[in-house]
């Protein structure tokens, strides 16, 4: 299950083609959609641990600062499903 979350995460922290065609720093339609996803493993330990050890923390950190409300609104269910399968799986 480990494949598909660096290949994600790397779709939202590699500087894309897709990316520089949108506002500086903020995210084009392809990641927003991996940011998606992403949110969807999150409910899910072992995809969550596998998040964790890659950096997710970091990449929602600068995400955070978005002024996109659709990008804030993945970061925050990210944030949500990963600090309920910490408290779950006591990780």
């Amino acid at each position: 299950m480990e494949l598909p979350v660096p290949a994600l995460m790397a779709a939202i922290n590699e500087p894309g083609r897709e990316r520089r065609q949108s506002a500086v720093g903020e995210l084009g339609e392809p990641a927003k959609i991996a940011l998606f996803s992403l949110g969807n493993m999150a409910a899910h330990r072992e995809c969550a641990e596998v998040m964790l050890r890659l950096g997710i923390e970091r990449t929602l950190q600068r995400l955070s600062s978005s002024s996109d409300p659709m990008t804030l609104k993945y970061v925050q269910r990210i944030h949500t499903k990963l600090q309920s399968v910490q408290q779950i799986f006591h990780m």
